[in-house]
């Protein structure tokens, strides 16, 4: 009776429906793509590897690695390494690494070859991650022209490509740095891999751009039966991949987007202040009060403010106030200073001891009112004054004339009652 049972179901009831789904799952030809940069898969993988801070030496965790292929040539884009988790910055920096041309790796002195792809990919495939629903990608994508598409929930083998490349890289790489953390505990057997570390998250980084530059792009792919490079090369001839209008503005598009009110101080974004005199220029000339701003959260040393009051709006440049602080500083090293203050701050701070201080406080403030010097009874008063009673009624009343034109108590606005104090 159970093997006259239908397979699918079987499997759907003992592990659950997408397992049963994935097991089945019939395997077709893929896309179908004619050139380069047509198709890019992006996606995030946590590495199979401990880093260690350069300083202090010690374990710092698991990196993220980001990474965008061409799906026409299997050519790696870009990628971007960080202690991010997989978020909106980490897909910005790696869609910025693989626009431009790589002149950077020229200097590695491991690196033998060149890095040769670049420029805007056509449309950009993604799983369904929050970073890649946000507004903010979505406008990057809109600016750039670039059509950003989301697999169905949990088919991941929509971008296969990308999933396979990262298991690839994860098994050439990572699995050979000390401090590995293998695939999963059983490969690692009594392998101590947070002693073991001592890679530091630029190590790590440089030795991906190794391992892609000189040995992935140029071995023979088993799905195109070509070198990555050499694919490339051949669809370098057929389009002419496209680059920004400036690196400026590149970098003005992949900054986040918030709206701030401008004031005299400027403009305020986690607790850090910016102003410039053509931002006050601004306020004062055009009466601004709502702007649009632009910041880059791995470096609050300066913002891009829009000016939209011109016939041709443009972003400006503002500094930080405090830009001995900020240049270079990342909002998540910021927000963890901040925290730590607040932290130092709670533990400096006495409940008992401010009671105690208000109360000896008060009690000053009563004697002064008593006191016979007119300048203390004054200062003492306004701390202790209270609103005592107030009116709803029309002032045309309130002040209206008649027989009794005088102001009384019931006329006025309010009635000041001084604590201590004899009379009213």
């Amino acid at each position: 009776m159970f093997n006259s049972l239908d397979k699918f179901d079987e499997m759907a009831a003992r592990k659950g429906k997408y397992a049963a789904e994935k097991h089945f799952r019939i395997a077709g030809a893929g896309p179908v793509v004619t050139r380069i940069l047509e198709r890019v898969e992006v996606d995030h993988t946590p590495l199979d590897v401990f880093a260690v801070d350069g300083q202090a030496k010690t374990v710092v965790g698991r990196p993220t690695f980001t990474v965008l292929l061409d799906y026409f040539s299997k050519m790696i884009l870009g990628f971007y390494v960080s202690l991010e988790p997989p978020s909106e910055i980490s897909v910005m920096h790696a869609l910025k690494n693989a626009v431009f041309t790589k002149d950077y790796c020229n200097e590695m002195s491991r690196v033998k070859e060149r890095w040769e792809s670049f420029g805007v990919p056509h449309t950009l495939i993604c799983d369904n991650g929050l970073e890649f629903h946000s507004s903010n990608l979505r406008r990057v994508c809109k600016e750039l022209m670039i059509n950003l598409q989301f697999c169905p929930k949990k088919q991941p083998h929509y971008k296969g490509a990308v999933e396979r490349f990262i298991k690839t890289m994860n098994l050439s790489t990572s699995h050979n740095f000390p401090g590995t953390t293998r695939s999963n505990v059983n490969d690692r057997g009594d392998y101590q891999s947070m002693e073991e570390a001592i890679f530091t998250l630029n190590d790590i980084s440089n030795r991906i751009h190794e391992w892609i530059i000189n040995i992935y792009q140029n071995r023979v792919h088993r799905a195109t039966h070509r070198t990555p490079l050499g694919l490339w090369r051949e669809g370098l001839g057929v389009v002419e991949p496209l680059l920004p209008e400036s690196k400026e503005q590149f970098d003005i598009a992949l900054c986040k987007e918030a709206t701030r009110t401008l004031s005299h101080k400027g403009v305020e974004i986690n607790n850090l202040l910016y102003n410039s005199t053509e931002l006050g220029l601004l306020r004062h000339k055009n009466r601004v009060e709502s702007i649009s701003v632009r910041f880059d959260p791995m470096n609050m040393g300066h913002i891009w403010v829009l000016n939209e009051t011109e016939s041709s709006p443009y972003f400006f440049k503002v500094s930080c106030t405090k830009s001995d602080y900020a240049d270079g500083l990342t909002k998540r090293t910021h927000k963890a200073i901040i925290a730590e203050q607040k932290t130092k701050g709670i533990k400096d701070f006495s409940q008992q001891k401010l009671l105690e201080y208000k109360h000896e406080f008060m009690e000053q403030v009563t004697k002064d009112v008593k006191g016979k010097s007119y300048r203390k009874r004054v200062k003492a008063a306004r701390y202790s004054i209270s609103k005592d009673k107030s009116h709803s009624e029309p002032l045309s009343k309130r002040f209206s004339t008649g027989e009794n034109n005088s102001l009384t108590n019931d006329g006025a606005l309010y009635r000041f009652k001084v604590e201590g104090a004899d009379d009213e």
